[in-house]
């Protein structure tokens, strides 16, 4: 089970835990001849960076709606990137795409839907995510539009925000380059704590296959012994043996 830390908008994983870092050097720097009201200056700028870091614990700001989404829909872990199949459906539960609707909506976070059916080019998903988050005339050329309009929606409210790739599968089989592009530019581009904005795609994880311990046992050499040989009998081995180090050779 992965600590909710781990997610990159978690402040300790973020620019902010360095800003807030720096901010205590700095006061002290500029505190350390001012007196008491040194002291007093180191000590509001500490309490402010404590609460910064820590005011997701108390249910405020983007990181901790994040933190409710992932409690009440444990598949949903705040990763940039979250892959799940959103058909799923248990028994007579709702599938598992109405089920995360609900929580988000419920907790004020904003989704958009791109239908990955229709995605198989850079233009047709510049087209879909014109749909999603308005049109946009410049840049004209489908993979800088694209770019331009997602960092666009990031600094866009409601914060978080999610954007569903219903679909995904699809355009994974026919162009699996242009998913690849896409999701390694939003891990590197897009994660940003104070607005943070995931990309859930639509398709099934490959789950990890068991262990399989060997059926047939190790044979060894007729005569071989798993005991190390003795010492005495390796310093009588012949001087040119290739294990033993040569002159001008490095030995441990």
């Amino acid at each position: 089970m992965r600590s909710i830390h781990e997610s990159p908008f978690s402040p300790l994983q973020t620019q902010a835990f360095h800003n807030v870092m720096l901010g205590f050097w700095l006061a002290m720097l500029l505190g350390r001849d001012a007196g008491i009201w040194g002291v007093v200056f180191l000590v509001v700028a500490m309490l402010l960076g404590v609460c910064l870091l820590n005011r997701h614990r108390f249910g405020r700001g983007p990181f901790a709606k994040l933190i409710a989404v992932h409690r009440a829909v444990p598949w949903f872990f705040p990763s940039a990137v979250v892959t799940h199949p959103l058909d799923h459906q248990s028994g007579n539960e709702p599938s598992d795409e109405l089920r995360l609707r609900d929580t988000l909506l419920q907790h004020g976070v904003g989704i958009a839907t791109l239908d990955g059916s229709r995605i198989s080019t850079w233009t047709e998903l510049a087209r879909e995510l014109e749909a999603a988050y308005g049109p946009m005339r410049f840049p004209s050329e489908p993979r800088a539009k694209c770019l331009s309009i997602l960092n666009t929606a990031l600094g866009k409210p409601p914060r978080p925000k999610v954007l569903l790739w219903r679909h995904a599968s699809h355009t994974a089989r026919t162009n699996p380059a242009l998913l690849v592009e896409v999701t390694s530019r939003w891990t590197n581009q897009l994660t940003s704590a104070w607005s943070p904005f995931l990309l859930l795609l639509d398709m099934p994880r490959a789950e990890e296959p068991p262990i399989e311990r060997p059926t047939q046992p190790i044979v060894r050499a007729k005569g071989s012994s798993d005991e190390e040989p003795a010492m005495a009998e390796l310093a009588s081995a012949p001087s040119d043996s290739w294990w033993k180090p040569k002159p001008g050779e490095m030995s441990p």
